[in-house]
């Protein structure tokens, strides 16, 4: 499938910033389909940067062998500056955080790339683990698995949501 970049969207109130709170030990939930075969997987698989296989000629965040036609199929987590550019060398990863800002709200937003080799990605969850900061305020560990969540600010002394969060994957060539 090649690059691939995350998009979310969500309507926020109150909210600043959004963003995985520890972008090495964050989890992405993802579902996934062999590009060889076509078998799509229905669990879910959590892939995060601070695990990285060593393959033949790279590495990856993410090997998976379908059950179908046992091909190895692989992802590794990119910095959105190399989804627009067709270089082979990854940049520092140390680069890849990107935050859905206020002024963001009700569009889609690229936060995170991936390259993947033999799969599509097909679905995200977004779980635990992001942060949230509102005025003064940063909430962190944030469950967005219901795709909403609200909390109350009592520096500022004001409710704080996000609703409707959506996502999409985008292709990169």
């Amino acid at each position: 499938m090649g690059k691939v970049g995350l998009k979310i969207k969500a309507n926020l109130k109150n909210v600043d910033k959004l963003y995985p709170m520890d972008l090495d030990q964050f989890g992405w939930a993802l579902k996934v389909k062999c590009t060889g075969c076509g078998e799509e997987n229905p669990n879910w698989h959590v892939v995060s940067q601070k695990e990285e296989t060593e393959l033949i000629r790279a590495s990856a965040n993410f090997v998976y062998k379908c059950k179908c036609c046992n091909r190895q199929n692989s992802l590794l987590i990119i910095p959105l500056s190399s989804l627009m550019s067709n270089t082979k060398k990854v940049p520092d990863k140390k680069n890849l955080e990107t935050v859905y800002l206020d002024s963001d709200e009700e569009q889609f937003k690229t936060i995170i790339g991936f390259d993947c080799r033999g799969l599509e990605l097909t679905d995200f969850e977004p779980r635990d683990g992001w942060a949230v900061q509102s005025g003064k305020k940063i909430f962190d560990d944030v469950d967005l698995s219901s795709k909403d969540w609200c909390d109350y600010n009592e520096i500022d002394n004001i409710p704080v949501e996000i609703t409707n969060f959506e996502s999409k994957f985008e292709t990169y060539k």
